[in-house]
């Protein structure tokens, strides 16, 4: 980053931008950071680049942390990564000595078998792998984003689901967590809720940070970027749209009309994304796809938008449609509801009128 010409401490310089700044990014939001020949906005994706790639991770927990579920939002540094890699070989590597033998040594108990299992009954990251993870998903909500995870990392896990009652959440769904809202995970004495935090958790314990890309990677300040937008600037949008279109207001109220604005810019940002990418990342798959999906596809039973214009938008919903992953997770979730990976809002909305025009 460029080197300060101020007295504030620290390897930065800070300017400051009247409206005319907007022009810096696409987004027009604050805050927004340089760095050589890149331009990040979102506040999430600042702290995240700055912190890994100045700081080797600092003020960020670890998934080894006794309290990262509580924090949420970690991206573990390299070398965690590794060792938790090099744990799952290990695992695997047991696992499949003892699917023939019932002892180390073969039929023979010995002192191999005294060592060992001390270390898998006694260490936090083995116990985190082997406890039994559930999944509480909300019929037509974005909780369907962890199935979905979990059945691209072949995860296993234990799907409940709620029906609405009739449009939101019923008691028993509330009554799991504080915040009463979709998603909810629990694992073991864990209860945890937020998708962003769920698909952290999840990703890190199990799955030794699959899916998401490390900062050493070069799409890495794209792939932080596009996994922030997702639920930071775009499904928002789409929530204050969908409130303002059954809020009895004229078409024409400036709010509505400058909300319907802004989620068309965001829709010709992501199709100008998906230009050239098959996916937000770049050319990997990753957490950041898991996120926007469902904004684009089941969230339009509720705010009925057209996707007609954005044709790489509609080609990448196709490519989602194609993963195996995917197909899983929404027969299990949502084995009645008929996804919604067209350029078509679906003719039925659910639980609501028509919006507004």
């Amino acid at each position: 980053m460029r080197k300060s010409t101020s007295a504030a401490p620290g390897p930065y310089e800070r300017v400051h931008l009247r409206p005319a700044g907007k022009a810096l990014d696409p987004s027009g939001s604050a805050p927004i950071i340089q760095d050589d020949d890149l331009t990040l906005p979102k506040w999430g994706a600042c702290m995240e680049y700055i912190a890994h790639r100045y700081a080797g991770g600092a003020l960020f927990l670890p998934p080894t942390h006794p309290a990262y579920a509580h924090f949420g939002v970690a991206h573990d540094n390299p070398r965690v990564v590794q060792m938790e890699n090099q744990i799952s070989t290990t695992l695997s590597m047991l696992d499949a000595r003892l699917k023939e033998s019932d002892w180390l040594a073969g039929e023979e108990f010995t002192v191999k078998d005294i060592m060992i299992v001390f270390s898998l009954s006694d260490n936090d990251v083995i116990s985190a792998t082997m406890s039994t993870l559930t999944v509480h998903h909300l019929n037509v909500s974005q909780s369907e984003r962890i199935p979905w995870l979990c059945e691209e990392l072949a995860i296993p896990y234990e799907l409940k689901t709620y029906k609405r009652a009739p449009v939101f959440a019923p008691p028993g769904y509330k009554a799991l967590h504080p915040s009463g809202s979709a998603p909810i995970i629990q694992d073991g004495d864990l209860t945890l809720a937020e998708s962003g935090a769920c698909v952290e958790y999840i990703a890190h314990r199990y799955a030794g940070g699959a899916l998401f890309l490390p900062p050493t990677h070069p799409a890495y300040a794209q792939f932080i970027y596009w996994w922030h937008w997702a639920n930071g600037t775009f499904q928002p949008s789409l929530n204050l749209t969908l409130f303002l279109s059954h809020s009895g207001v004229a078409h024409d109220n400036p709010r509505l009309v400058r909300m319907k604005e802004k989620v068309g810019n965001a829709l010709n940002m992501l199709d100008a994304r998906l230009k050239e990418n098959d996916w937000l990342a770049g050319a990997e798959f990753t957490v950041a796809d898991i996120m926007i999906v469902f904004s684009l596809t089941t969230m339009r039973y509720f705010y009925g938008y057209s996707l007609a214009e954005y044709g790489n938008v509609v080609r990448y919903l196709e490519r989602v449609g194609a993963r195996e992953g995917y197909q899983r997770a929404m027969k299990k979730c949502e084995p009645e509801m008929e996804l919604v990976l067209g350029a078509d809002a679906p003719a039925k909305p659910f639980g609501n009128p028509p919006p507004s025009k």
